[in-house]
This record gives C-alpha cells, sequence and structure tokens, in this order.
C-alpha cells in the first residue's frame, strides 16, 4: 500500500464524480435549492394560518354562529366584547354545513335562560362547538375558550368588589417563571437555549451522514462492476487495499460536503420558514468551547467514516447497482430509528452505557453539547468507541475487497 497510489486513486474518482454533473448537481447544488424552496412554501401556509392566530385571544379573528335562544346574542356580544369575533347570521339548520364548509369557525350555544342566571350569579352553560378536522377552527375554539375565561375572571371581580372583598383574595400565591441563566446570573453557558435545534440538529446529522454518500458508493463498486471498469483498475500498478482507500476518502470527501451542503439549505430554507410565517426557529445562539467543537465534530466524522466502510461494503457484495441500493435501504434505516427514538432524550437519560452504542453515541453526544450539560468523559467515550466501530468497519470491507468472489460476482 502506497500513499502516491492512494492519491492517485482518490483523485481519479473525485474527478470521475466532478465530471458527472448529475452527481454534483444532486449531491451538493440540489439540497441548497431544494430545502429553501420547500420552507418557503410551507411557510406561506403557516403564515397564513399563524397570521389569523394571536397570542391574545381577542386579538384573534374568529367567524362564529350563535344558535338561536332568548337573550343569547346580546349575552355573546357582552362576552366577546372588545374582541375580534365576528358573529354571522345564518338560519340554524344551516350551521352543521357551514362549519364543515369553513364558512364559519365555531359555533356557540348558550343556556336559554343565560341572561337571568348570570343576573342572579348562578353558573351558566356556554357550548364551543367546533370541527375536529381543522387546525384552524380548533385554533378559533382556544381562541375563544381564553376569551370566555377571561370574562369568568372579570365577572368575579366585579361581584367581589360589590361585595366589599378585594379580587386579591382569589390569588393566594402569585407565580413567575425565571430563567437559569437570568437567576443566577450566569453568562454565555456552553450549549444552545434552542428547543428546536436540540431535537432535531442531532436527528438530521445521523440521518445525513448515512445517506450523503451512499450513491456514490454504490457507483464506485456495483456501478464499476456493470460497466467492467473495476477489473482493468485491479490490474494497475495500485494494490488493492491502496485502491480500496481511495475510493473510501472519496465516499468520505463526499459525505462531508454532502452534509455540509445540506446544513447550509436547512438552515437558509428554516430563515425562510421563520420569516414567511413570522416564528424564529433559528433564534437562540450557541456558545461552545474549541474543545468541545473538537470532540464534537471528531464524533461525527469518524460517523461518516463507519457508515462510508459500510456503503462500500454493501456495494462491494452486491452483484448490481440496483441490489447495492436494496440493501443501502436497510441501513438508512438504523438512524433514522434511532434518531427518531432520542429526539425527546434529555442529557439526564444519558449513561456511559449510550455512549457505545452505534449511532447512538454521536446522537447523545450532540445532546449533551447542545444542552450545555458537557461530559468530556462521555464525550471521549463516544469518540473513542466511534474510532472502534469505523476501525472494525474498514477491517471488514479490507476483506472483502481482498476476496474475488465478491470484487467479481455480478
Amino acid at each position: 500500500m502506497k500513499l502516491k497510489h492512494i492519491g492517485i486513486v482518490y483523485k481519479k474518482e473525485l474527478k470521475d464524480l466532478l465530471r458527472d454533473k448529475k452527481t454534483v448537481f444532486s449531491t451538493f447544488i440540489l439540497p441548497l435549492i431544494l430545502f429553501p424552496l420547500i420552507m418557503f412554501l410551507l411557510g406561506g401556509g403557516m403564515g397564513s394560518f399563524m397570521g389569523d392566530v394571536s397570542e391574545n385571544p381577542y386579538e384573534t379573528p374568529v367567524k362564529a354562529y350563535v344558535e338561536p335562544a332568548p337573550g343569547a346574542q346580546e349575552a355573546a356580544e357582552e362576552i366577546f366584547n372588545g374582541s375580534r369575533v365576528n358573529f354571522i347570521q345564518a338560519e340554524k339548520d344551516e350551521a352543521q354545513k357551514l362549519l364543515a364548509d369553513g364558512e364559519i369557525e365555531v359555533v356557540l350555544k348558550l343556556d336559554e335562560d343565560f341572561a337571568d342566571k348570570l343576573e342572579a350569579q348562578l353558573p351558566a352553560q356556554v357550548t364551543v362547538v367546533y370541527d375536529e378536522m381543522s387546525t384552524n377552527s380548533q385554533a378559533k375554539a382556544s381562541a375563544i375558550m381564553q376569551m370566555i375565561e377571561l370574562y369568568n375572571t372579570r365577572v368575579g371581580y366585579e361581584r367581589l368588589e360589590a361585595l366589599g372583598v378585594s379580587p386579591e383574595i382569589l390569588r393566594p400565591a402569585a407565580a413567575e417563571m425565571s430563567t437559569f441563566s437570568a437567576y443566577y446570573g450566569v453568562a454565555n453557558r456552553e450549549g444552545s437555549d434552542n428547543m428546536f435545534l436540540q431535537m432535531m440538529l442531532p436527528y438530521l446529522a445521523a440521518i445525513l451522514l448515512a445517506t450523503s454518500g451512499l450513491g456514490v458508493a454504490i457507483d464506485m463498486i456495483a456501478g464499476e462492476k456493470e460497466r467492467c471498469t473495476l477489473e482493468p483498475l485491479l490490474s494497475t500498478a495500485a494494490d488493492r487495499n491502496s485502491i480500496l482507500l481511495g475510493k473510501f476518502l472519496t465516499v468520505l470527501t463526499v459525505t462531508l460536503l454532502g452534509v455540509i451542503a445540506q446544513a447550509i439549505g436547512m438552515v437558509l430554507g428554516f430563515s425562510i420558514l421563520g420569516s414567511s410565517a413570522g416564528v424564529s426557529f433559528m433564534s437562540g445562539g450557541i456558545n461552545l468551547s474549541a474543545g468541545v467543537i473538537i470532540l464534537a465534530l471528531l464524533c461525527l466524522v469518524l460517523m461518516g467514516m463507519t457508515f462510508s466502510c459500510i456503503t462500500i461494503s454493501i456495494s462491494a457484495v452486491s452483484r448490481t447497482y440496483k441490489e447495492a441500493q436494496t440493501y443501502s435501504s436497510y441501513v438508512v434505516m438504523l438512524p433514522m430509528i434511532i434518531g427518531v427514538s432520542s429526539m425527546f432524550m434529555q442529557s439526564s437519560d444519558i449513561s456511559a452505557v449510550t455512549m457505545i452504542i452505534p449511532v447512538l453515541n454521536v446522537v447523545a453526544s450532540l445532546k449533551l453539547v447542545l444542552s450545555g450539560a458537557v461530559n468530556y468523559a462521555y464525550l471521549a467515550l463516544a469518540a473513542g468507541s466511534s474510532l472502534l466501530y469505523m476501525l472494525l468497519a474498514l477491517a471488514f470491507v479490507r476483506r472483502l475487497f481482498a476476496r474475488e468472489k465478491y470484487i467479481f460476482r455480478g
């Protein structure tokens, strides 16, 4: 095995890859276009929905229908006074169809003697009917319920004041929330306070590392078997180990660059989604020390190397390009399952055993880093176990590459 031969194979594979415009476009350029485009289209829909729903229920426009009853309309107007509730006039037998069609968003049914009960200071019933198949109707019903609760509080306070009793008697304990950093005066904590990043970034990293180099790895061996270009390469002065390492480095390069391209596309996409929908998915900062960044990146790179070896192994044992694609789909399921199952995992759930389980150790490492619960011993254990798995995978693919029944099958 010579470094010169490894370099020649690496350059040759990289040049072949860059000549393939379809691969370059799908691996490096498409993610930069696709993710922002998807998020832009998604953001438009979210924006129209979020624009109708405000944190202040009185600012939320609601189209409501009040079922006919003596004094019901006047009572409803009193309850929702000062709000943006628009009372739609219609026949009672039309209300069901209007609600199902989205022409109205809620139906309000008040007790027939609602006003009399209020005057007698007795509980009066308001039934809020919404369409459970419509997210818009559900959101508007929630705003209606909040306004009714606020009305109850206001009327309750007025009744107490009329009796000469302070309304504060109903608040024996006043509560407020404060963050850890604000209460203890801690600045520049390591990690990120963005819950979205803490949940999604480890999951996405695992998926992207497993999928970014798949197509290239399959094409380099299984594809070359079909094109009958692998045998001439094996007949050159370069030994099989040099050829294998050259191909491995090419797959690793494509994997890491593909992850970077998709990560950039996702950042752009979520930024566009936030601006389109009027919410922020990328708010909050990330504050990490150099040592933590190095260990986290080392874990990611080692996992990328491990998946590169696995995809090359699959390509080596496959007879055709299509067969390699089928086998690879099963491999991708592992990081998907682990990523989804660990999405709500907290830093307190992570143990030493977690840090030696393939894929889960890298996901857990990112969880620790982003949550600020940095444990250097755990990160080192994850890096060490990832290195071991990478070496085992590399040894396995090297053994496969040395056996002609796999290399020349097809």
